[in-house]
């Protein structure tokens, strides 16, 4: 049976439209550009933009890295066709700083390892944009973004370490103020002092003395609404350290170091336990 509606109509009726990010950029061709997106509904997106790098193209400026776009796209054969696109949010500020800018392109690439396609991915969107907009803002630093992300972007995954309960037996540890606490990568996060000194020797175990009061910072950071952010302040070597311990723990548990991130000294196994 054939269809009587005209074609123009069939073809508007298959065309998306969603509020997206662009997570990587690809030449393609001569002029061409294909783009892989995370649009909050629809998830990841390959599309491919065509005439982009042309000089009266209506998509120059508008696929940068960082801006919250609204874009439609119908179906191809082997990517979907950019139909149109234009700017919601403009993130220019970010692209102004190395700093920002490596940090930025992190929060893009780990959302690239978590975005699925075709279904919908509202809170994905919605960490990576609170992100970016973190990052645009200029007052939170650089290092605190990245360490609130990678918590909450291993909270949505199931992954976030054992920060007030013992990660091996459960046990509560939230009214344990001593000042340093077991910790171990491998195991999941905190332990308790009877887990900590069943695995003092097991080298593979990965265990740790951390100061305890970075922990509570890092539970009450995955509550603080991303521009509550700007009204906290860390010295410098905290932040430091607890960067690295979150890091070590997101990188390690999904198996893969993104390429934006730098080396991070790996810290040696410690058979104390902590008193």
């Amino acid at each position: 049976m054939h269809s009587t509606t005209p074609k123009r109509a069939r073809g508007a009726r298959r065309k998306s439209k969603g509020t997206a990010l662009v997570l990587r950029r690809f030449p393609f061709r001569e002029s061409s550009l294909v783009c892989h997106v995370l649009a909050r509904e629809q998830g990841r997106v390959s599309v491919l933009a065509k005439g982009a790098y042309r000089p009266r193209s209506a998509y120059s400026g508008v696929l940068d890295l960082f801006d919250t776009l609204e874009l439609t796209w119908s179906p191809g054969a082997d990517l979907a066709n950019l139909r149109s696109g234009r700017i919601l949010v403009r993130r220019a500020h970010i692209c102004r700083d190395l700093d920002r800018y490596r940090a930025g392109t992190r929060v893009l690439e780990l959302a690239t390892l978590a975005a699925r396609d075709g279904h919908e991915e509202r809170e994905l969107f919605d960490l990576v944009s609170g992100a970016l907009d973190a990052l645009q803002g200029g007052a939170a630093t650089p290092e605190l973004v990245s360490t609130v992300f990678d918590l909450r972007f291993l909270a949505g995954l199931g992954l976030e370490p054992a920060l007030l309960h013992c990660a091996h037996c459960g046990s509560s540890l939230a009214t344990d103020t001593r000042p340093r606490t077991g910790f171990s990568t491998p195991l999941g996060g905190r332990l308790c002092d009877p887990c900590a000194r069943g695995v003092a020797g097991d080298r593979g175990a990965g265990l740790e003395t951390v100061p305890t009061g970075l922990l509570r910072i890092a539970r009450s950071l995955l509550d603080t609404p991303w521009p509550d952010l700007e009204r906290i302040r860390l010295e410098s070597e905290r932040t430091r350290k607890l960067r690295a311990i979150v890091r070590r723990f997101l990188e390690y548990h999904l198996g893969t170091r993104p390429r934006a991130s730098g080396p991070l000294p790996r810290p040696k196994a410690s058979t104390k336990t902590p008193r």
